[in-house]
């Protein structure tokens, strides 16, 4: 017989599972966009490059002044403008992802409340009331750590009232179903620090690629 929270386990379980594989499928569509933009912009230098040089590279072809200086102006124009583009283009994609993970980490810390709304169902208030306790110790430890002075003996007497507070609530959260669900929130905050830590590359990636492009635009106009 199916426990109605064995039922909800594996409910979840299946949830998570359907999470991963639609995370999967965004990823590797990203990767195929910005593989597909980066091709682009390779062939639209070469394309550029190619028809700019080419009237400096036939021998047959006779330049006057002028004919210099129309394709000049046009070539740092045209290298100016496509610059524009693709800034304008990266930014927004840029844009467009970071709300995707924004989005999916506002769904992350509703699944957490979700789990911590059925952890105070089973042990009830006093395990929010030791567990507010314990972070306010934890945070008095940490400060009373960085200060200067001999604080070793406060230090101890932190510890060991952080210690028994921590087994009462242990105590209370020794509900097998309970620590499942403990385990889960521990997941989801895992998968939010790797969101943060993917919206921290990802902006730092299209931030060096704009600047590789107006680098490689600047040297362009410089040949000229």
């Amino acid at each position: 017989m199916v426990t109605p929270d064995l039922a909800a386990a594996e409910a979840a379980a299946a949830g998570d599972l359907a999470e991963v594989e639609s995370w999967y499928t965004g990823a590797v569509a990203a990767a195929r966009r910005a593989h597909s933009a980066r091709l682009a912009d390779l062939r639209e230098v070469e394309r550029e490059r190619a028809r700019l040089f080419a009237v400096l590279e036939d021998p047959e072809t006779t330049l006057e002044p002028g004919d210099l200086d129309v394709n000049i102006d046009d070539a740092i124009a045209r290298s100016r403008a496509f610059l524009s583009d693709r800034r304008s283009a990266l930014t927004a994609d840029e844009r467009d992802y970071r709300r995707t993970r924004l989005a999916r980490r506002a769904d992350v810390e509703a699944q957490i409340a979700r789990y911590e709304e059925q952890i105070a169902e089973v042990v009830g208030p006093e395990a929010q009331t030791l567990s507010r306790q314990i972070t306010r110790l934890q945070g008095d430890l940490t400060a009373l750590e960085a200060a200067e002075g001999d604080n070793s003996a406060a230090i101890r007497t932190l510890r060991s009232e952080i210690s028994t507070l921590q087994k009462q609530l242990d105590g209370l959260e020794s509900d097998p179903w309970v620590r499942r669900l403990r385990g889960r929130i521990a997941d989801k905050m895992a998968a939010i620090a790797a969101i943060d830590t993917d919206l921290e590359s990802r902006a730092a990636e299209t931030e060096q690629r704009i600047a590789n492009l107006a680098a490689a635009t600047d040297r362009d106009v410089e040949r000229f």
